[in-house]
């Protein structure tokens, strides 16, 4: 005959403290990724200008600010579409446009210091994805708004 000599508040409490540690390392991994997510209002209304400029049909992919010779790969649907080094060009705040028909996949970036996932679902009504990057962080603005590069 075994005897079990825990106590039921001592064996709560390992429950609870392994509970928290994985708590604690779940927000870590995701807060070290660094992305921030900006869906703007659909309905945005146009002005004539960005009328002229708007893209139609497809999905814009903007890599803007803070990219220094780094590598991104674009895949769609676990098929990579996109591979090259991006430098920012200070002076027109872009540092490279990729355009694709508006995908039936997710899509997946990948980037030095991040992966940002986008699934289509979310993406459907939207034209303009912008990422920038500010030391090992991401912003990622998805927009029906066309952006000017001077």
């Amino acid at each position: 005959m075994k005897i079990n000599n825990s106590h039921p508040f001592q064996m709560n409490h390992y429950k609870l403290s392994y509970f928290l540690s994985l708590l604690f390392l779940f927000f870590v991994f995701c807060k070290s990724q660094g992305i921030e997510y900006v869906y703007e209002n659909r309905n945005i209304v146009l002005n004539e200008m960005e009328k002229r400029f708007d893209i139609k049909e497809k999905l814009n992919i903007f890599f803007e600010s803070g990219f220094k010779d780094e590598n991104i790969r674009i895949s769609v649907d676990s098929r990579e579409k996109y591979n090259d080094n991006v430098i920012t060009d200070n002076v027109i705040g872009l540092a490279k446009h990729y355009s694709i028909k508006q995908p039936k996949k997710d899509i997946e970036i990948t980037l030095p210091d991040a992966v940002i996932n986008l699934q289509v679902v979310n993406l459907k009504d939207y034209k303009y994805i912008y990422i920038n990057k500010k030391e090992k962080k991401y912003s990622v603005l998805i927009s029906n708004k066309p952006h000017f590069y001077y």
